[in-house]
């Protein structure tokens, strides 16, 4: 019979492999627009354009997102994002609840 140590091993280190930085709570609007809880203390991770991972689910693997822009929300304590290819509101909502990550070594300076 096979253990199942080594699998157990496998998830952990591949979750070791990515920091959440945020998580989608709700569209923004009718354009497409994202509302973000952050879970990091750098902003720029919300406020400079480039590459962003995006788990839909805790079971799915992280997919690589643009992020084109983003910017603070002071009154409500969370972010507004725009990704690449959402473009509406409709596709805004299947993104409820997905997760927004970096790789781990991917360390603000």
């Amino acid at each position: 019979m096979k253990s199942p140590m080594p699998d157990l091993m496998a998830q952990t280190a591949a979750a070791d492999d990515w920091l959440v930085v945020g998580t989608i709570v709700a569209p923004q609007g009718l354009q497409g627009e994202l509302r973000v809880y952050p879970d990091t203390d750098f902003p720029e991770r919300f406020e400079q354009p480039g590459s962003r991972w995006l788990q839909t689910s805790p079971a799915s693997d992280p997919q690589p997102v643009e992020l084109l822009s983003g910017r603070w929300l002071a009154g409500k304590s969370l972010y507004v994002i725009r990704l690449a290819g959402i473009e509406n509101r409709t596709q805004a909502e299947t993104l409820r609840g997905s997760k927004i990550l970096v790789k781990a070594g991917d360390r603000p300076l």
